[in-house]
């Protein structure tokens, strides 16, 4: 991915606004700067073990394969943003009503609904493999800048949830980068291409990060070609804090971090609430024009 593809869409990087003509000039110097590309696979693997055994091993580690165990999880997180973020992609960050959340997935559907709330007031995502509805105060959208990054960021969510099983079964093609060590410990990489990607793209790259002793997923690397403001970017997001709960190993706290057009931070997160298999239904999370959800899918995510 080159820097710039994404300099090039300067208006739609920060939105169709006035902040857009005051400032694109120094958006481009910022993304002109860029040097951060998406990796590429070696032409000679690391010795060891393969791509896909890790991975394997990543969602034993994490207490198996969830979509076999679980039907739904009920999740709630409260979280702040980085203000460059913010400024360059206010409609990916929509920070006036993405503060906490409480959200619920439906494993075996693929079904992610959210409830954010912010200063701004409320707002409701259900997406699913074929369909994105938001819903402002009640309000259904139709812009199209809404609904496409509403939808990346539902199915990047369904992503840190579950994690390596989700890696499993929406990427292809995996092989290993060469290990990296941090902080005093080591990671495997594995390269893999998400068909189809995150949101509404038919495909994203993506790095997974899994710690060589533990099995655990510690990073995801990804690209974000599923809105027209954030094509030829990459984000990572990294984990930490994994608790054992309702028998699986969950990530806690969560820090993503803007890779290019520039460097900076995006997003620290904490989940707040968790519990699983409420029995929950699609139609428990609204259906159609009514985005409100039944009784059993609102009771808050119990505490950790």
């Amino acid at each position: 991915m080159h820097c710039s593809g994404y300099a090039a869409r300067g208006g739609a990087l920060v939105g169709r606004s006035l902040r857009s003509v005051l400032f694109g000039g120094v958006l481009a110097v910022l993304a002109l700067g860029c040097t951060a590309k998406f990796p590429v696979a070696p032409e000679t693997p690391p010795a060891g073990p393969t791509a896909q055994e890790i991975l394997a091993r990543s969602i034993a580690a994490s207490g198996g394969d969830p979509y076999a165990s679980l039907q739904d999880i009920a999740v709630r997180y409260d979280g702040t943003w980085g203000p460059v973020v913010e400024f360059l992609q206010p409609a990916l960050t929509d920070s006036d009503y993405r503060g906490s959340s409480e959200e619920r997935y439906l494993l075996e559907p693929d079904v992610m609904a959210q409830v954010h709330r912010g200063p701004g007031g409320e707002k409701r995502v259900w997406h699913d493999p074929g369909t994105i509805r938001v819903f402002y105060g009640g309000v259904p959208s139709a812009d199209d800048e809404v609904l496409a990054t509403s939808a990346l960021v539902a199915d990047a969510y369904g992503l840190f949830l579950v994690g390596p099983a989700w890696l499993e079964r929406r990427g292809r093609d995996w092989q290993r980068l060469p290990d990296v060590d941090e902080e005093g410990r080591s990671y495997y990489r594995l390269l893999g291409t998400l068909r189809p990607g995150v949101g509404l793209s038919e495909e994203d790259q993506v790095v997974a990060w899994v710690d060589t002793q533990t099995g655990l997923l510690h990073r995801v690397h990804f690209t974000l070609e599923g809105y027209e403001g954030t094509r030829g970017a990459h984000v990572d997001v990294t984990f930490f804090d994994y608790r054992s709960l309702h028998g699986r190993l969950w990530p806690t706290r969560f820090i993503e971090r803007v890779i290019a057009p520039v460097s900076a931070h995006a997003h620290l997160w904490t989940m707040e609430g968790l519990d699983v298999n409420r029995g929950l239904t699609a139609e428990d999370l609204g259906t159609g024009a009514d985005p409100r959800w039944s009784p059993a899918a609102a009771r808050p995510a119990g505490e950790l």
